[in-house]
């Protein structure tokens, strides 16, 4: 399950795309938690 489904509008379909790095980045930009990553 995706944790930035919130802001990423496919949803899991693309957290199954896009890269772990990509996506932790993404979540500090956002100033979200990237605790679980």
């Amino acid at each position: 399950m995706c944790q930035l489904a919130d802001f990423i509008p496919a949803e899991e379909a693309v957290c199954s795309k896009v890269s772990p790095k990509l996506i932790k980045h993404f979540a500090e930009l956002l100033d979200y938690n990237v605790t679980n990553f």
